[in-house]
């Protein structure tokens, strides 16, 4: 029985193991949604981990609802398979991963549990939040989101990625609305997804530096071209899932991946005003500032962002030309 929940409405659902059909119909918000596959099935154990259910999977691997047998305790299992398929480079990337969440106490960053490695490959134990990424509840309503609340959204964001800076100079490097989460019945905020997360102190480059990490539409100019990045970078990010929240697009949105690559170095996303006319002039004008071309030119420390969002600090005159 494979066991799994829609993505949009989070209904549990189940389906039989021999299911062909690579789509089906959830009957709680009647949306289209891919079959999963998971690789592991409800009782089965990983490490001292009993799996419940799917919860996501991605290029590097997947996430289960999984009980502690030992602790009796709830947790999300991220998991890295290893088939013979996994190079060293993602290797390490997921076991810092763990590193990073190890090192960060924040109540808006996901906490790490435990890590190590079994049969099949490796695995962190997270803390598990019940609730929905910012990403499904775009793709679920129709309505925006009030502009208080997406300002408090960023300003969680942004103190939490305060502190990682503050901590050990971190940088995430994938903030985008897919790695932002609301917990259903606290309403808090979590930052989650630290895979591509590293710190500017570290000697050791696990990337290519030629190789390009991260999610385009939200990507810096400056980490688009596989420079030197800082908390500008992610600045820039979160600025663009300010957009992405705004208009209910992303920026760039429509255009072929490689021209978006192209542009970002001297072109503009669409005005939002044109997808969303009744934005404030004021978030308008946020957005621009954040989403600066020159990193010089965007909010010089997450402090200074965060006076922004609270509004005790005026925010500077930024127009099109200017950018």
């Amino acid at each position: 029985m494979i066991k799994f929940r829609c993505p949009l409405c989070l209904l549990k659902l189940k389906l039989p193991d021999d299911v062909s059909d690579d789509y089906l119909t959830c009957p709680g918000c009647d949306s289209e949604i891919e079959t999963p596959s998971p690789h592991y099935y409800n009782k089965e154990m990983i490490d001292k981990y009993e799996i419940d259910m799917l919860l996501g999977s991605g290029n590097a691997g997947e996430v289960y609802l999984a009980r502690d047998a030992i602790m009796d305790k709830t947790v999300a299992l991220k998991l890295l398979i290893d088939f013979g398929q996994i190079d060293s480079e993602t290797q390490q990337r997921f076991l810092r991963e763990a590193q990073t969440l190890s090192a960060l106490e924040h109540p808006n960053i996901i906490k790490a549990i435990n890590a190590g490695r079994y049969e099949q490959g490796f695995f962190i134990a997270m803390t598990y939040v019940d609730g929905y990424t910012i990403k499904g509840l775009l793709a679920k309503d129709s309505e925006r989101f009030s502009e208080e609340y997406m300002l408090k959204v960023c300003y969680k964001i942004a103190d939490a990625m305060e502190y990682a800076w503050e901590t050990g100079a971190f940088i995430h490097r994938d903030i985008k609305p897919a790695n932002v989460m609301i917990c259903r019945n606290t309403e808090n905020i979590y930052l989650t997804d630290l895979g591509l997360a590293k710190s500017v102190k570290s000697t050791v480059n696990i990337t290519n530096p030629q190789l390009i990490v991260g999610s385009p539409f939200y990507m810096s100019p400056e980490q688009i071209c596989a420079s030197s990045i800082d908390f500008r970078s992610d600045i820039y990010s979160l600025g663009a899932t300010l957009y992405h929240m705004a208009a209910g697009v992303p920026p760039f949105a429509g255009i072929p991946m490689e021209q978006i690559i192209l542009k970002k170095h001297n072109t503009l996303p669409e005005d939002i005003k044109n997808i969303c006319p009744g934005i404030s002039n004021e978030l308008e004008r946020l957005i621009k500032f954040l989403m600066h071309i020159n990193p010089d030119d965007r909010p010089q420390s997450w402090a200074e962002l965060k006076e922004y969002l609270k509004g005790t600090r005026s925010l500077p005159k930024v127009s099109t030309e200017e950018i």
